[in-house]
Order: structure tokens, then C-alpha cells, then sequence
């Protein structure tokens, strides 16, 4: 399955585990069911090529594709709202997608629309215009739109064992360093494919904190603001290309303590050029002559992320070493 879903194995041998417990009718169904699954997907990529280059040629292999100044939109929106522990692994996760089409026709006419990785679907839900016998018979999404119309295709949730291997799509590493009176504050924010859009990261304050905070961002512009109500604070990011760093320090009474976690941070992002669940559109043909241009939009949209936070203290020992001078040391 990992080898299915194109990620690295993860050391881990299941298969000699199930032949050392002799429970070969399992290992049999699992061997079976994976190579039906993949004779599956390559029989249907296959038969969607030699289809679509069929009609692309022509019947005396001369004719191209016509392209018209119609426009048909189509977006891929992930809704992906994660758990994410102190080492930066998803510790749980929600994943439910939505195909949205918004077409711009001159007259109407019927869209067929093929998907990759079909069998990675759970409870799909179609919508009441695609051709239910279709989609059952030849896993295809054909509909009738309107000339000008937006129109929800489907939704649906992907397999379980897809989730375990997904990546967080915004990396958000923050940490908080206790030394003495001062904490001080710091948190970076990269996105390791695409770019990320609407960025709000808000956090509270160590609760021993006496005054307002001192805060300055860097990298990607970003914006960072402290509620003096709330007690939080509130990172904002407009665009993110490559990185942006969130730094500052809160003054903190004396005999405060160091807490034993870090503040919870909460997080909404969208992520623009990214697919995290594997299914995507792999065309889309009109029933005419003149084919209309695809503009085709993957977003992954987050509102309700956690992430956890590291907690360090700085300390001054004396360790008598070579010329016994003093040395900070750090403990996480």
C-alpha cells in the first residue's frame, strides 16, 4: 500500500510479520487485493490515453484539439485540519475534499471529468447532475452545465491509510526559551511545496508575564500583534513563498517558574499549489468539437490546526574546563 501511494517504505517488514504468525490466507488477500488495485489503476490510465489521443487525432490521425475561448475552472479544495506534536508528526488529522467546477460556456453541452487514484475514495457524495451509472460503470464524472454556473461535483474522504502518511503542508516550528526574568520567543513558518495564503497563528502569553511583549517578524512580510485583553498574541502572514520568522522576548516575574509545556498554537492557513490526498483531475473533455481552456486550482485549507510548542531554560553553570571559565549551557 505504501508503494501504492508513492511514499518511502517505513522499515517496517508487515509481510514477514504476517508469514511468521502462518497466516497466509491474510498475506494471500492482501497480495491479491494490491495487485488488483494496481492492474486496476493502469488499465484505467491506459484506456484514458489511448481514449483521449484517439479523440485528440482524429480518426485519420491529422486533426488536433480545437481550443475555444470558453473557460472551465476546476477546484480541488482539501479541507486538512491537523494535531501536530513537539516533534512536528501529525499526531491526528481530518481530511475531506471538494471538486469544484465554475464554467464559462457559450451553449451546453455534456463535460466528462476523469480522476487519478479513484480507489483512494471513501463516502463519496455526488452531485444530483453527474451521471450516477456513469460514475459506477466507467469511474467518470460526466455532467451538464450551465453556461455560466458554479456547481459543487462531488466530495468525499480518502482512506485512512493515506492520512497516516501525510506531511503537515505548513511546517510551523515554535519555541519559547526561559532565562531568569525573560522569556524569549521564537517561531518560523515555511511551506515545503506551493505557497501558503491567509496565515493566522495566535498563541497566548506565559501566564507570569508583567508587561507587554516585545515582538519583530522577518522574511516574507507579516504582521504581529499583542491583545492586552486576551493575553494573546497574534501572528498574521498574507503570503508565504519560502519562510517567515515570528522573534521576541516578555518580561516575566522573578520567581516565576518554568512551565513544564509551551503554549498551544492555533492555526488557519490556506495553501495554494499543493495536494495532500493523492486524488486529482486528470482531464476533461467537452462532447463537441471546439474543447474549452482548463485552469485546474489545488488548495488546502486549514481553520481549526494545533500545534505544539518546545519549552528550553538557559542556565549558567561553572564547569571548571581547561582555563575554568563559565560556560552557558542550555536544557530542553
Amino acid at each position: 500500500e505504501q508503494q501504492r501511494l508513492g511514499v518511502p517504505p517505513s522499515g517496517v517488514d508487515y509481510l514477514s510479520e504476517l508469514q511468521e504468525a502462518c497466516d497466509w490466507n491474510v498475506v494471500e488477500r492482501i497480495v491479491y487485493d494490491q495487485r488488483m488495485w494496481e492492474r486496476e489503476e493502469m488499465r484505467r490510465q491506459k484506456e484514458l490515453r489511448h481514449s483521449l489521443k484517439h479523440r485528440a487525432d482524429g480518426e485519420g490521425g491529422a486533426r488536433k484539439v480545437q481550443r475555444s475561448n470558453e473557460l472551465v475552472l476546476l477546484e480541488v479544495v482539501e479541507d486538512f485540519d491537523m494535531d501536530v506534536g513537539q516533534d512536528g508528526v501529525i499526531m491526528s488529522c481530518e481530511l475531506e475534499c471538494h471538486i469544484t467546477a465554475e464554467t464559462h460556456l457559450q451553449q451546453q453541452r455534456t463535460l466528462s471529468m476523469w480522476l487519478e487514484k479513484l480507489f483512494l475514495l471513501e463516502e463519496c457524495k455526488l452531485h444530483p447532475r453527474i451521471e450516477q451509472q456513469a460514475f459506477r460503470s466507467e469511474q467518470v464524472l460526466r455532467f451538464v452545465p450551465d453556461t455560466d454556473h458554479v456547481i459543487e461535483l462531488c466530495n468525499f474522504k480518502v482512506l485512512r491509510s493515506v492520512m497516516s502518511c501525510i506531511v503537515p503542508p505548513l511546517v510551523v516550528k515554535p519555541h519559547f526559551m526561559f532565562e531568569g526574568a525573560v522569556c524569549r520567543i521564537h517561531v518560523t513558518a515555511t511551506v515545503l511545496e506551493g505557497h501558503g495564503e491567509n496565515i493566522d497563528i495566535v498563541f497566548p502569553m506565559p501566564e507570569a508575564m508583567v508587561s507587554a511583549p516585545s515582538l519583530t517578524t522577518s522574511g516574507d512580510a507579516s504582521t504581529a500583534v499583542f491583545g492586552s485583553t486576551t493575553k494573546l498574541c497574534r501572528w498574521q502572514i498574507p503570503r508565504l513563498d519560502k519562510f517567515a520568522t515570528l522573534e521576541g522576548s516578555v518580561a516575566l516575574q522573578p520567581a516565576a517558574p518554568v512551565p513544564a509545556e509551551g503554549p498551544l498554537l492555533k492555526a488557519k492557513f490556506e495553501v495554494v499549489g499543493l495536494n495532500v490526498s493523492g486524488v486529482s483531475v486528470a482531464a476533461v473533455e467537452a462532447d463537441s468539437e471546439l474543447q474549452p481552456r482548463l485552469v485546474l486550482r489545488h488548495v488546502v485549507r486549514s481553520v481549526d490546526s494545533t500545534v505544539e510548542s518546545t519549552v528550553g531554560r538557559f542556565r549558567q553553570d561553572t564547569a571548571d574546563v581547561g582555563t575554568g571559565a563559565s560556560r552557558p549551557l542550555f536544557a530542553l
